[in-house]
């Protein structure tokens, strides 16, 4: 619980910078500065393969919806009409030239199982009659607060259940990890 309230306000800093430069994109390509306009963008597509690098899923998600947008917004830059060769072509050459990130496997096998473990452990110290608050209907929880859990089992059986999803993660083809 407390490791991704570590991490949310990084990533809203991320989204907000994406958002400046896409729109700096947009206003360039507007006026004519095809040049400027890929630069902007060629910028928002590394910055959605930096959050392919990152430990954790949210961030990743992140990581992708900015590259969504930097590919959503290369399409009318790639349409105008006043793009040269030699502009089309650098582009192409820059795409190529960026890497692949696929790191959903190593975030679930590091950061993501610690957030589990954070949270089982976080509700483990926790005093059997203070469980967290559920919300509005919280009541309809109360009888949890005289449950007597073992947390170990949870943990090792979250552990298990994480060995098991990135081993099929790890897998090389989309059908054998399905």
């Amino acid at each position: 619980a407390e490791l991704l309230a570590e991490l949310l306000p990084g990533v809203q800093v991320v989204r907000g910078a994406s958002r400046a430069l896409t729109m700096r994109a947009m206003w360039n390509l507007g006026e004519g500065h095809l040049d400027a306009a890929w630069n902007d963008l060629l910028a928002l597509h590394r910055i959605g393969r930096l959050g392919g690098q990152s430990k954790s899923i949210m961030e990743q998600l992140v990581g992708i919806a900015i590259e969504g947008t930097a590919f959503e917004h290369t399409l009318p830059l790639l349409d105008d009409k006043s793009l040269s060769l030699t502009q089309a072509r650098q582009i192409q050459r820059d795409l190529a030239g960026l890497r692949y990130i696929d790191g959903l496997a190593d975030s679930l096998d590091s950061m993501e199982r610690l957030f589990f473990i954070d949270s089982v452990v976080d509700l483990g110290g926790r005093n059997n009659s203070k469980l967290p608050n559920f919300g509005p209907n919280e009541d309809q929880f109360s009888h949890l607060g005289h449950l007597r859990i073992d947390f170990n089992t949870a943990l090792r059986r979250g552990n298990e259940r994480y060995d098991q999803l990135v081993a099929a993660l790890r897998l090389p083809n989309w059908k054998d990890r399905d």
